[in-house]
C-alpha cells in the first residue's frame, strides 16, 4: 500500500508535466505537493 501512495504522491503522476496535467489535472504548487508527501512519510492520515 506504502508504494501505491508513493506513486500517486509523485511529481511523475500529480506534478505539473504529469500525464494527468494533459487531462486537465491542474497540480497544487510545490511547497503543498512536499508537505503532502512529508505528512505522508511522518505516517499522519491523508
Amino acid at each position: 500500500l506504502k508504494e501505491y501512495v508513493e506513486f500517486f504522491l509523485d511529481d511523475q503522476m500529480v506534478g505539473p508535466e504529469s500525464p494527468l496535467a494533459e487531462y486537465g489535472l491542474v497540480a497544487a504548487p510545490d511547497a503543498e505537493r512536499q508537505a503532502q508527501r512529508d505528512a505522508f512519510a511522518a505516517g499522519k492520515s491523508m
